[in-house]
């Protein structure tokens, strides 16, 4: 299992391509970055997010990742920070996900909390803040890196969800293999995609 602790570079990589799958420190200034650009395209859309507003452009790593941890209900490693990153070169922040042990989603449905329930009995993790910068974008690393992520995790960790607002991302997970627990159509105005552990 990958740590925070510990940098690990995934062997995987797209079809004759470059781009990687990358573990990042939460105490790297990379993972700052990082953290900038989530809040700078998510911070006002998703509520868990919202809360995080004031832990912007940290100082202090060490403690910075303390807090964070604490208030997104993890264990000391139970957030990892992937970002998508070139293996030829070295070069600016291109994208990236964050993976979570337990789901920091604050779900009103009694149907959505009873799978999120479900889910967390049963050991899935949880995905968020998929991105991809601007200088990336219409290029295909959304889906690149998200494959690889599902590749990843899916072997590696087992199952994972997520949730979305957006049917046309509903349909654009489907399409990357994810089955889909709820379509939208309850309090939340959420749909949940699951993607189950890769068969060994």
């Amino acid at each position: 299992m990958i740590k925070n602790s510990v940098e690990s570079i995934d062997p995987l990589h797209t079809s004759g391509g470059s781009m990687r799958l990358k573990a990042i420190n939460l105490r790297w200034w990379s993972f700052a970055i990082q953290f900038e650009e989530i809040m700078n395209e998510f911070g006002n859309q998703i509520p868990w997010l919202a809360e995080l507003n004031d832990l912007r452009r940290p100082t202090d790593r060490g403690a910075f990742k303390s807090e964070l941890i604490r208030r997104l209900g993890q264990n000391n490693d139970g957030l990892t920070a992937y970002q998508f990153v070139d293996g030829r070169r070295p070069g600016p922040y291109l994208g990236g996900l964050l993976h979570f042990e337990h789901s920091p989603e604050k779900l009103s449905d009694s149907r959505n909390r009873a799978i999120a329930e479900r889910l967390a009995q049963e050991g899935a993790g949880y995905i968020s803040c998929l991105q991809v910068t601007e200088t990336g974008r219409g290029q295909g690393h959304g889906t690149e890196l998200m494959k690889l992520a599902i590749t990843k995790l899916t072997s590696q960790k087992g199952a994972v969800w997520g949730v979305t607002s957006s049917p046309t991302l509903a349909a654009w997970y489907q399409r990357l293999g994810a089955q889909c627990l709820s379509d939208g159509q309850n309090d939340d105005h959420l749909w949940l995609v699951y993607w189950p552990a890769a068969s060994p």
